[in-house]
């Protein structure tokens, strides 16, 4: 799916050299680290519920 998001000039151009260092494309650099960030919040919600 496309979308256009607005991301500030600094945090794009850190996400465009780490998505480089990788050899990865901007947008898949992106959602693995959208997804990763989910599931880290989400794990830590599922520990303070326990």
């Amino acid at each position: 799916m496309k979308t256009t998001i607005s991301i500030r000039d600094e945090l794009l151009r850190r996400l465009k050299a780490r998505a480089a260092l990788r050899g990865q494309s901007l947008s898949r650099h992106m959602e693995e680290t959208l997804e990763r960030s989910l599931r880290e919040e989400e794990d830590r919600s599922e520990s303070v519920a326990d």
